[in-house]
Order: C-alpha cells, then structure tokens, then sequence
C-alpha cells in the first residue's frame, strides 16, 4: 500500500477515488492511524473522494476524515463523478435512489463523463438492479468497483464496469 500511494503521490495526481475497504477494521483506531500514515501525504496534496466500504460501516473515524455524507457528487472538467454508498439501499424509491435519480437528472449538459463510484460491483451482488437501470437511463459512462478482491471488467449496455481488484 505504501509503495503504491508513493507513486500516486509522486505524479501528482489531480483527483483520487477509492471504492472502499480503506482499513480493515473500521472501528479500529491503530488500522486508521496507518491509514493516516501511509496516505497522509497522498491526502494532503491532492483531492481525495473515497467510497465508503463494507468494513468501514458506522465507523465515526471514516466520518471524522471525511465527513458524514456517505453519496455525494461533484462536477470537474466537464466530468460528472458520483460516489455512492453500497451498504445503503439503492432500491427504488430509496432515500439514496431518489437522490441518484435526481443527480444524474441534473447533470451539465456539458459534461462530456459520468463516472461511478461504490463498493460492492451490481453483477456480483443483488439488490442493484434500479441503479443499473439509472445508469443506463442516464448515460454512465464508467462504473468502479472494489470489495471481491480481483479486477474483472465488463461493458453492459455500453457501461463500462471495473472492478479495481485493491
């Protein structure tokens, strides 16, 4: 991990996203005080917009780093970016769907991507089907994914899904 985020932060990254899983434990303060170390750096010099992950459920040290909002989104370079919260419910008519529904609704018709971020890759778990389907209404360019441990990707109705195997 060290060795990678070294890299990263030598080229100087613009943006950095990451699709969850951060530490081992999320309510274990000696995981985030590694995190801290290994990715402080990286953190201080660039922007830095992690998903939050399974093991990172209710962890009040994920918030104190990064906030409360587990979805959120944010337009840079005429490209629309949307991390979302997979251990929240993005069922139809959830709190979360709703939201989504209405971000992608109201994305700059400059925009040039739209790209996604969550956890947990919806062809590997149940329960995603209405984000699919979102997606796919809405022109999603490029979905990303952790959580199964390995890349795979694929492209679904001209979506492309990775997931990024960290």
């Amino acid at each position: 991990h060290q060795t990678l985020t070294n890299l990263m932060t030598n080229d100087k990254p613009y943006l950095v996203f990451h699709v969850g899983d951060l530490v081992n434990d999320g309510n274990s303060a000696s995981d985030w005080a590694t995190f801290d170390s290994i990715t402080g750096n990286l953190r201080y010099n660039t922007r830095y917009y992690p998903a939050i992950g399974n093991h990172e459920i209710s962890s009040s040290y994920f918030e104190a780093r990064f906030g409360t909002d587990k979805w959120y989104s944010m337009n840079v370079d005429n490209i629309h970016y949307v991390i979302l919260d997979s251990n929240t419910s993005l069922a139809s008519g959830s709190t979360q769907y709703n939201w989504l529904h209405s971000d992608l609704d109201g994305v700059p018709a400059a925009t040039r991507f739209t790209l996604v971020f969550f956890h947990h890759p919806p062809y590997s778990v149940g329960g995603l089907a209405d984000a699919i389907a979102l997606f796919e209404t809405h022109g999603v360019d490029i979905v990303f994914n952790g959580h199964t441990h390995l890349y795979a990707k694929k492209v679904s109705s001209g979506i492309y899904y990775f997931i990024t195997g960290g």
